[in-house]
């Protein structure tokens, strides 16, 4: 009996001791240029917790006209000395050279962090030239990289072969690269005005963030955590990331859909080499409703794809199923990898968006 109190002292002692060497995961989300900082502001409005936002521009008018706490959202002028913080005059390599400048402060910035997700326009100075240098310090740090790249209209000319331009530099430090096309809100957006159309992207890098933020944080019944993540993207490097809801009869399949099937991406997910399927559901979940997702993997990813899940149940939650879903080795010619750097435009069929 004694010998059973020292070992159970011991193991608690053990417990308390792996505790106090844990880390919460360390996320940041880093918006690049006007276009960055416009999405930087929009998640600050959305309250997304347990990550840092930071806003990085040439232009000091625009980060000092930003409507955010300054608190909560880190703004650094890049390239004082170079651009005197009147930005960088549509210029990728003026931008570049801006952030090289600042490259100390930008990395000590990022330094510790475990995800980092660079959010830029392509196209014009700033987001163009600066986007790749700070996920290329974000990269050194050894931190996991996720970058949206927001792409011009058709009609801006020149400013395609720009983007097109910063994007090949962009994803060679990128594990996946997220394009944003504008000429996607034409079919998706139709009747919404152009602050509505626009929000729609601003929403799908919300959704990406929090959903991560949500598994890497939030205690579950089936825990998935920051290894996880790390895991699949890193493996299967090109990344889906999308969240789901359905409360129909086939309610977790049909949310799993949802997640991957965004309206302005166009992912399949066909020959998928990996998956992490994070649920919450309802106390009225059943084991059964898992079945469905023997299903999902069988019809659509690879016979050896590494697969994951989680689960959290809530008292709240009632009939609805939420499911966010990593799914890598995707196609897409929205979402691309770092094989991409050396293929041509119709192969990943980006000459349909550039």
């Amino acid at each position: 009996m004694v010998m059973d109190d020292i070992l159970k002292e011991a193991l608690e002692t053990m417990k308390d001791i792996n505790l106090s060497k844990a880390r919460a995961a360390n996320i940041k989300v880093v918006g690049v240029g006007g276009a960055g900082c416009n999405i930087i502001e929009w998640l600050y409005k959305k309250k997304i917790e347990n990550v840092d936002l930071i806003a990085m521009n040439t232009d000091a008018v625009h980060l000092k006209s930003m409507k955010v706490d300054p608190e909560r959202v880190k703004r650094i002028l890049l390239g004082p000395d170079i651009t005197k913080g009147h930005g960088a005059g549509g210029k990728p390599e003026v931008a570049e050279q801006a952030a090289r400048e600042s490259a100390k402060e930008i990395k000590q910035l990022l330094e510790g962090a475990d995800l980092v997700w660079v959010v830029a326009g392509m196209g014009g100075g700033t987001g163009t030239g600066a986007a790749p240098v700070v996920a290329e310090i974000a990269q050194n740090v050894g931190a996991l990289v996720t970058s949206f790249a927001i792409t011009p209209f058709r009609f801006e000319g020149r400013r395609l072969q720009i983007a097109w331009e910063g994007i090949r530099r962009l994803t060679e430090f990128s594990n996946t690269t997220v394009i944003l096309d504008n000429n996607k809100l034409f079919e998706v957006a139709r009747g919404l005005n152009v602050q509505q159309a626009f929000a729609l992207s601003n929403e799908l890098v919300a959704q990406t963030v929090s959903g991560v933020v949500e598994i890497v944080t939030g205690a579950a019944d089936i825990n998935r955590d920051l290894a996880d993540i790390k895991a699949i993207m890193e493996e299967g490097h090109v990344a889906a990331i999308g969240i789901g809801e359905s409360s129909s009869e086939n309610r977790l399949i049909e949310a799993v859909t949802r997640a991957i099937k965004h309206p302005l991406l166009d992912v399949d997910v066909k020959g998928a080499k990996g998956a992490l399927i994070y649920i919450t559901a309802g106390p009225d979940f059943k084991i059964d409703e898992l079945k469905s997702l023997e299903t999902f993997v069988k019809n659509n990813l690879d016979s050896n794809a590494y697969v994951s899940w989680g689960l959290k149940i809530r008292e709240d939650f009632g009939e609805k199923v939420r499911v966010i879903a990593i799914v890598t080795g995707v196609k897409s010619p929205y979402i691309i990898g770092k094989d991409f750097i050396s293929r041509k435009k119709d192969e990943y069929g980006i000459d349909k968006i550039l």
